[in-house]
């Protein structure tokens, strides 16, 4: 027979004391609820992407795209507040001089004739866009201007030349 029938049949003979026995039994076996709580900490998370833009050469003409060329990209930049990204040269070319371009009208809307041009080096991160909110990832068009160095030796890169030497970051912003 089953357990309970023989709880049951003793405590009637035992009266009292076994419902005490049986309250106990009951409160044992009943679920408990227990509540866990799981705390993490997310650090600052800035990154960008692709690792390495892709450049392509674009026929803009005017003060800011000569001499030498243009040359456009975009990238993605993402962070969990807010964040500012950041180009300088990873290394300095011998062969060509790079430029930021930073123009009034959008790439390849109409010639470049007014903006900002401002030489890249490899000491100093120049900021090229910034949000003070956290973006999931934000495409941020980027140009550049790349000249021949003086020199026998100077020449226009291509693309792919010129994104080689590029290095990206982003970082909290303020």
């Amino acid at each position: 027979m089953r357990f309970g029938y023989w709880r049951t049949l003793h405590c009637l003979m035992l009266g009292a004391a076994c419902t005490l026995a049986t309250s106990q039994a009951v409160a044992q076996s009943s679920p408990q609820v227990r509540t866990n709580r799981l705390e993490t900490t997310v650090g600052v998370v800035f990154v960008f992407s692709p690792a390495q833009p892709t450049l392509v050469q674009n026929s803009q003409s005017g003060v800011l795209c000569s001499p030498g060329a243009c040359y456009v990209g975009s990238v993605v930049a993402r962070g969990n507040r807010g964040w500012q990204l950041q180009v300088r040269l990873s290394r300095k070319p011998a062969e060509f001089d790079v430029n930021y371009v930073a123009t009034t009208v959008p790439p390849g809307t109409q010639p470049v004739n007014s903006g900002v041009i401002t030489p890249l080096s490899t000491g100093t991160w120049l900021t090229v866009a910034r949000s003070t909110t956290a973006a999931a990832g934000s495409t941020i068009g980027v140009q550049f201007n790349a000249r021949k160095a003086s020199g026998k030796n100077g020449f226009v890169p291509t693309a792919s030349q010129l994104a080689a030497v590029l290095a990206y970051q982003v970082v909290a912003y303020p």
